[in-house]
């Protein structure tokens, strides 16, 4: 996203006494992301998010480093009001422990809580989401998803990905992607 990518430069720059040199470089791309985000606020206002966070998607180093969360603050640009769907077991000591943990990393928003990857299909369908960000491997082959989705781990980093995702994003609320 546009934050996460301005904040990437501005460290590293920052770290050379570049800031400067570096925000004038980046002003073009920064400004054709700043359009395309306010583009698509303005063609799609406030959506509803399912965002996924499975046991089974923590082995890569990336996502451990935000516990799962990394890519949220791209959705949130757009302007998705994102729901967490945490899997994890039903009992309040689980959902104590995981809303420590979201605390810890931030996020003070409801989250909903799902025993195993194959119902999550059903909490996406019963909560009537406008866009989920999940992986395909969460459902059988055989399964009709009726909520468009974002596939975890295929937005692309950096100012230029960020307008691939969004065209990613669009294209997946119209159906076509």
């Amino acid at each position: 996203g546009l934050g996460q990518s301005r904040t990437f430069f501005d460290r590293i720059a920052g770290r050379f006494g570049k800031q400067a040199e570096a925000r004038k470089a980046l002003s073009g791309a920064v400004t054709a992301v700043r359009r395309d985000i306010a583009s698509f606020r303005k063609k799609y206002g406030t959506r509803r998010l399912a965002y996924a966070l499975r046991m089974g998607s923590y082995y890569e180093a990336d996502r451990l480093a935000y516990g799962g969360l990394g890519d949220l603050a791209f959705f949130s640009e757009l302007g998705f009001r994102p729901m967490l769907l945490v899997q994890g077991a039903q009992d309040a000591g689980s959902r104590a422990f995981h809303a420590d943990q979201l605390r810890r990393l931030g996020q003070r928003g409801p989250f909903l809580m799902f025993p195993d990857p194959f119902l999550l299909l059903q909490l996406l369908r019963k909560n009537k989401f406008d866009l989920a960000y999940f992986s395909r491997n969460a459902f059988r082959d055989d399964e009709r998803i009726d909520v468009p989705f974002v596939e975890t781990r295929s937005l692309k980093p950096f100012l230029q990905g960020a307008r691939v995702n969004i065209e990613r994003v669009r294209r997946a609320l119209e159906g076509k992607g």
